[in-house]
């Protein structure tokens, strides 16, 4: 390398000898001054320092070849790329501070600028990372906030992208307010919608977490427009944008989940602490049916909800078939199909007898007219009677009154077909009473009529005639039987007391079970014909008859 001399009083001096300055050689620059200074130490690329008075040091660990400048002598990296390499055995760090004795809000404390240069040769700061005063700084108080900046496509410019406060807080694309939240995000970008609408075109999805290496299966969350409400969503990120297709796990390995409340004690705890709020759970659908909760155990599955398997304005609880629907009105119905039970049970069990059971309020408001209380129809829908009313006066349409009674064992059958024939009649042998169900004693009005069928003519214990058996009814009866014993029906006669016209008597005959008409004064009788029999022999028919007990004297 050629030196230019110089000598002390600053002139050129061509006296000085130029000379190589060689790796390892120590040279003494005599006519630079009148106290010659010493450069020793030195080796390639070293940069040289003044180490005291007329004394200059070759700095080992400060070197720079021209395109690399080293801190701590020791190349990290041969890229050209890495212009400033530092290093030290106790970690490096790189100070850079502010002389000023007076800092305020916003003052630039230091930062790092990234510039790059486009095809006109100008270089423009493309990112930057600034710390600035986060307030006033005074002894011992020195609030800072730590500032990045990027530039974004089509920009000339970098803009704010995270702020980290003073106070701990992170804003990403935003200002951060102190009580917002630790991390606040905000996005400015909008997704394209994907092909089952995740995102619509004005949707900001500000947060992201993937949980697999195809993009698939990932944790949105954001808000629906610039001032809509925040949704939480998973999809996946393809090339279309993004597709909602996923399941949302919460809890998936156990907890409570609360909305409202702070301590849920459910697996979902919905609560509404305002004392004049309300707090409701909506389940919608967007067609005419299926807005339902669904409620599964190891037992089957059940819904509750709307219009469910058909398109119908109809609350419904259902298992596949309709259970209970309540329509629009409020009409409801109930559906069942179980053996040996009821299809409906209204309890109010409180051991008082004002405990009531179940009031039926319609018709008009004045009763007049024919009004339905209650409607009676077998497995196919035929109507078998109704409980109406008019002007205060129930009426059974059509009616007939039985008692249950007790057969002889010899005639009782081991299921629940019918001992006797429709129609037979049936005397009282005796009394029992039904049980408490709590200590078995006798009820005391609960009658049960211990029968038989008739065996004299013009029986004065005459009961009724046998309507049917009750075995294995609802309590499970193994011997209890109908009796007819007042309203409408039929009676077995036979042409003991002759032909039968409409309003004769009707009593029993001299053969078991069979009526006949009451010709004997006065007669105890059992029903009244209603039609008029005509008999060829010693058949037997049935006579419908008006039933009820009563002493009668033939017509004359």
């Amino acid at each position: 390398m050629a030196l230019t001399t110089i000598n002390s009083d600053g002139v050129k001096d061509d006296s000085i000898v130029n000379a190589d300055i060689k790796s390892d050689a120590a040279i003494a620059l005599s006519k630079l001054a009148s106290t010659p200074a010493v450069l020793s130490g030195s080796t390639n690329n070293t940069i040289t320092t003044v180490t005291g008075a007329n004394a200059i040091q070759g700095e080992a660990n400060l070197t720079f070849d021209g395109t690399k400048l080293l801190l701590g002598g020791t190349t990290l990296s041969s890229s050209n790329e890495r212009p400033l390499q530092v290093h030290s055995v106790d970690g490096p760090k790189i100070a850079i501070g502010r002389n000023d004795t007076s800092i305020s809000d916003g003052n630039t404390i230091g930062g790092l600028e990234f510039y790059g240069n486009d095809a006109n040769g100008t270089f423009v700061n493309t990112a930057s990372i600034i710390v600035n005063a986060d307030g006033t700084h005074g002894n011992d108080d020195k609030p800072t906030r730590m500032e990045f900046y990027t530039t974004a496509d089509d920009a000339s410019s970098a803009s704010e992208r995270l702020r980290i406060t003073s106070g701990g807080n992170v804003g990403i694309n935003a200002s951060p307010s102190a009580n917002g939240g630790l991390v606040q995000i905000r996005n400015n970008h909008a997704y394209q919608s994907g092909t089952t609408n995740l995102l619509t075109s004005a949707s900001k999805a500000a947060f992201r977490i993937r949980t697999s290496t195809d993009s698939s299966k990932s944790l949105y969350i954001g808000g629906i427009d610039e001032t809509a409400v925040p949704y939480i969503q998973v999809g996946n990120l393809g090339t279309d944008g993004a597709t909602a297709s996923y399941d949302l796990l919460l809890n998936p390995y156990g907890g409570n989940i609360g909305i409202g409340t702070t301590s849920p004690d459910r697996n979902l705890n919905l609560y509404n602490a305002a004392t004049d709020g309300s707090c409701y759970l909506k389940i919608e659908n967007n067609r005419s049916r299926n807005a339902a909760i669904q409620f599964t155990t190891t037992q089957g599955s059940w819904y509750v909800g709307q219009g469910i398997g058909n398109d119908s304005d109809r609350f419904m609880i259902y298992d596949g078939v309709e259970r209970i629907g309540i329509g629009s009105l409020g009409e409801t119905k109930v559906s069942a199909n179980k053996g040996g039970d009821y299809a409906l049970w209204a309890m109010n069990d409180g051991d008082s007898s004002n405990r009531y059971g179940i009031l039926i309020q319609c018709g008009g408001d004045a009763a007049s007219g024919t009004n339905y209380a209650l409607g009676v129809a077998d497995g196919d829908g035929t109507t078998q009677g109704y409980l109406t009313f008019t002007g205060g006066t129930l009426s059974l349409v059509a009616f007939t009154a039985a008692h249950p009674c007790i057969i002889p064992d010899a005639d009782n059958p081991s299921d629940n077909s019918m001992a006797y024939p429709y129609g037979t009649l049936l005397e009282t042998i005796s009394i029992q009473y039904s049980k408490n169900k709590n200590d078995g004693s006798d009820t005391e009005r609960g009658i049960r009529y211990k029968v038989q069928k008739t065996q004299s003519a013009n029986s004065r214990k005459v009961l009724g005639a046998y309507a049917g058996s009750m075995n294995g009814g609802p309590e499970g009866q193994t011997n209890e039987h109908d009796v007819y014993v007042l309203g409408d029906g039929h009676i077995l006669v036979n042409n003991a007391g002759g032909n039968i016209e409409v309003g004769d008597g009707i009593c029993s005959s001299a053969t078991a079970g069979i009526g006949q008409k009451a010709t004997a004064n006065p007669s105890m009788i059992i029903g009244i014909a209603q039609e008029a029999i005509t008999f060829t022999g010693s058949e037997t028919k049935l006579v419908a008859v008006q039933y009820g007990l009563q002493q009668f004297i033939p017509w004359t």
